[in-house]
């Protein structure tokens, strides 16, 4: 629990680094969802879908299924990166959201998770 400090081009390399990868799963311009508590990967994910042309989409982790849901739909979300405490939700919205097509977990995906979808998972 203790805090460790980043360089500017310790954080300038993550936000070049996960940009590219982003610009892999989806095309310039599209719709980008942040779902995790306050964190430097947050800032990370914003600033790299910026350069890469993407619109972020905050989700608030204190919104209820109902209120997810309509704001993944309504912006046709097809990536979302979240942290462990939401990757379960938004595994389950499977169904409801069917424009999201990636999930970008931010921790170490649980064992639990994994081994129900090994074959979907990518670490």
């Amino acid at each position: 629990d203790s805090y460790t400090w980043l360089t500017y081009q310790t954080i300038s390399d993550r936000k070049e680094n996960f940009g590219h990868g982003l610009r892999q799963l989806v095309d310039e311009r599209s719709y980008v969802a942040i779902c995790a508590e306050n964190r430097p990967e947050w800032l990370i994910v914003d600033m790299a879908c910026m350069c890469q042309n993407l619109v972020t989409v905050p989700i608030y982790c204190l919104f209820n299924d109902s209120e997810i849901t309509f704001v993944m739909n309504n912006t046709q979300i097809s990536v979302v990166v979240c942290d462990q405490t939401m990757l379960k939700r938004f595994i389950s919205f499977g169904k409801t959201c069917p424009s999201l097509v990636h999930i970008i977990c931010m921790d170490p995906i649980p064992d639990d998770i994994l081994g129900k979808s090994k074959s979907r998972c990518v670490q």
